[in-house]
């Protein structure tokens, strides 16, 4: 159905959010109109819990980056450097 003339159309301005985990992805999906790309297992998980809706995805979705972040005071703790470095190669 299309508006009428007078009518003032939707904004369908695109909105953009970046989250540095899985469920609080999920919470702003439960809170919004907006949507997220969160593994299938913890969505079902926290489906309920948050009134989201699961999809399945259309194809590929392209490329997504994927970042490590820790504290400065443990820039230099050497368990944590070596973990860095094992994901860092994992990744590569």
């Amino acid at each position: 159905m299309q508006p009428d003339a007078g009518e003032p159309r939707p904004n369908l301005t695109e909105h953009r959010m970046v989250v540095y985990d899985a469920l609080t992805a999920i919470a702003v999906v439960g809170s919004s109109d907006m949507v997220a790309l969160v593994p299938r297992r913890f969505a079902e998980i926290n489906a309920r819990q948050h009134g989201i809706v699961i999809l399945e995805s259309a194809g590929s979705q392209g490329h997504f980056e994927v970042a490590m972040l820790w504290h400065n005071r443990l820039q230099a703790d050497p368990g944590l450097a070596w973990l860095r470095c094992l994901i860092h190669e994992a990744a590569s």
